[in-house]
């Protein structure tokens, strides 16, 4: 069968030049070819590896795109291409004119249009079809015939066909690639997406709808602040699916004539070789063009070792990682070094840093939990840190601005909502002014009483016992309630509203802003179990008909405000779950959970 490669030039000039990164490579004219030599060895492994009748390496072209034109920040978080690539991509594209390979480039459409395009053609004329590339993105395209050919970080590569890329993604197909780019977006080239969804929730969505048409079709089925994000950001998914879709129309011909495989040139190729002082891949040349004279200077000869390290066709990541592990060797003299100041800090951090202070290792293996946090914990997290600290830490720039912005707008709405309760604008973030709010305005407590600096005590303690005691003053019950994370916390005063937080498998990552009546109101499928709990202090019979009271008073409140008892269920446990041992306080509460 006839086979076409086709390469994604920037992806992978991109991926050479920050391959060596931290040892860049460097001509006798201080020319950086990191990129040059990068892509040229990562090409010879490819064609190794395929052995392809037909090829062409497509370049995204100068200017913006369509996808530029229909939204202006396509793109606009990257980084300004570094001068390195940009000397380096004619001399690139001289290389490939040298080795006779088509470069492929349309105005207005990217290299994964073309390549889409080109592909798709192909496969109809009875070609199998490689996409060299490490962008996901490209999973939209793998037909039986056609496969992503993506660069591992180990080495080597994978070859991804259907099959591959809906096990890789969690799909049932792999057209749902350009949906689960449309929700969760795609931050290295600015596609927003759904805010507030990322890959995990996407995925689930397309599960269980299988497309974003028949999720927007459908959003009645979604709950709680999902079921918001999706239908407030309809045109924003549409539009983010139209970004990430990839072209299978470019106005380009197919020609398979023209993208034959052919022998170099290597009376263009050599020159240039020679002028990059690529010396080891001048050794694939005829011998009568190899061992000709060469104008490379004495300081140009004495980088040859690094050179000669190269095997003529070895696998880039192989190249880089023999690169690394030399680099590595330094830091892994100094183990054992690190394992015993570990050790030594674990017993004694005041002398952590002695070089000439020796390990008790008895003392150290003696306590069960300090040697198990320094074998299990401690020794494996030092390597972890100690590459962060070589390599750096990845930050998706976009994702924290995004963060950023929706936590501003939930303090905000929460600041108005204190605000209006209190009836007062002041400093949410000042002790003091707090305090003066709630016991000189709000008179909230009458016994409470100021520090030696004047201000009044706004601790959780201090703030808990007083909503107790109002919620007594009330009800003439008790309801101390505690934080958890599988169940929901109610309102120690409902007549107030209070901010609920509930069981997250019901609708993940979900505020609600409402009090517990409202939310009975919203969500009419909503059955719900209250649980009251106490303390272990005092008699355990009368603890469990507390526990029983507590959860019932919850009930009563809920049925007084209309809402059906069918719904509702009471169950006391007494003092038989305790969330805090140290605490007994803490164990006094009624928890509500979502049982239907």
């Amino acid at each position: 069968m006839k086979t076409l490669l086709l390469i994604d030039a920037y992806a992978m000039i991109y991926r050479a030049y920050y391959a060596f990164i931290r040892a860049p490579r460097m001509n006798s004219r201080g020319e950086n070819t990191s990129a040059i030599f990068g892509f040229v060895v990562t090409f010879e492994d490819l064609l190794k590896r395929l052995k392809p009748s037909h090829i062409a390496v497509a370049f995204d072209p100068a200017g913006p795109t369509f996808r530029h034109e229909a939204f202006e920040q396509y793109k606009a978080q990257r980084q300004e291409t570094p001068e390195d690539i940009r000397w380096a991509v004619p001399r690139i594209k001289q290389s490939l004119q040298a080795m006779n390979v088509p470069v492929l480039e349309v105005p207005g459409y990217e290299a994964d249009d073309v390549i889409g395009t080109i592909s798709h053609k192909a496969e109809k004329e009875g070609f199998e079809v490689y996409m060299a590339t490490p962008d996901k993105d490209y999973g939209q395209l793998v037909t039986k015939h056609i496969f992503m050919y993506r660069p591992r970080h180990t080495g080597g590569f994978e070859k991804l066909g259907p099959q591959e890329v809906c096990e890789k993604y969690g799909l049932q197909n792999q057209s749902q690639v350009i949906d689960l780019l449309g929700l969760m977006g795609d931050s290295s080239d600015n596609i927003p997406g759904c805010k507030g969804v990322g890959e995990k929730t996407a995925v689930q969505l397309l599960q269980q709808f299988g497309s974003i048409d028949n999720l927007l079709a459908n959003t009645d089925q979604l709950k709680g602040a999902l079921q918001r994000k999706v239908q407030e950001q309809v045109e924003e998914i549409r539009f983010s699916r139209f970004l990430a879709t990839i072209k299978t129309d470019v106005p380009i011909e197919f020609d398979a004539q023209s993208l034959v495989y052919q022998e170099r040139n290597w009376d263009l190729l050599a020159p240039l070789y020679r002028e990059l002082e690529f010396n080891s891949l001048l050794k694939q040349a005829p011998a009568s063009i190899a061992n000709s004279p060469s104008p490379i200077t004495k300081s140009a000869r004495k980088a040859k070792p690094q050179e000669a390290t190269l095997d003529l066709f070895a696998d880039l990541s192989s190249t880089i990682e023999a690169e690394a592990e030399t680099q590595n060797s330094k830091l892994l003299i100094q183990n054992s070094q690190i394992e015993e100041r570990l050790a030594t800090y674990l017993l004694n951090p005041e002398v952590a840093f002695n070089p000439e202070q020796p390990v008790n290792w008895d003392a150290l293996k003696a306590d069960t939990s300090l040697w198990n946090l320094y074998q299990e914990v401690e020794l494996p997290l030092s390597s972890i840190l100690r590459e962060m600290e070589q390599a750096g830490v990845r930050i998706d720039v976009p994702m924290l601005r995004q963060a950023e912005m929706q936590l501003n707008e939930e303090l905000q709405t929460l600041e108005q909502q204190i605000y209006t309760a209190a009836g007062v604008t002041f400093n949410i973030n000042s002790p003091k002014q707090v305090g003066e709010v709630l016991f000189d305005q709000l008179h909230l407590d009458s016994k409470a009483k100021k520090s030696k600096n004047g201000q009044y005590s706004t601790s959780e303690e201090v703030l808990l016992r007083v909503l107790e005691r109002e919620y007594r003053s009330l009800y003439g019950r008790n309801l101390t309630l505690s934080r958890l994370p599988e169940a929901v916390i109610l309102p120690l005063c409902p007549d107030k509203g209070t901010c609920l937080h509930y069981d997250p498998n019901l609708a993940p990552s979900v505020y609600l802003e409402n009090d517990l009546e409202q939310l009975m109101q919203k969500h009419p499928e909503l059955k719900l179990k209250l649980v009251g709990h106490t303390s272990s202090e005092g008699d355990a019979t009368f603890n469990q008909k507390l526990s029983e009271a507590r959860a019932q008073a919850a009930v009563d409140f809920l049925v007084g405000r209309g809402v059906d008892a069918s719904r509702l269920s009471a169950e006391g446990k007494g003092s038989s779950e305790p969330i805090d041992e140290n605490n007994p306080e803490a164990n006094r509460r009624t928890e509500f959970i979502v049982i239907e």
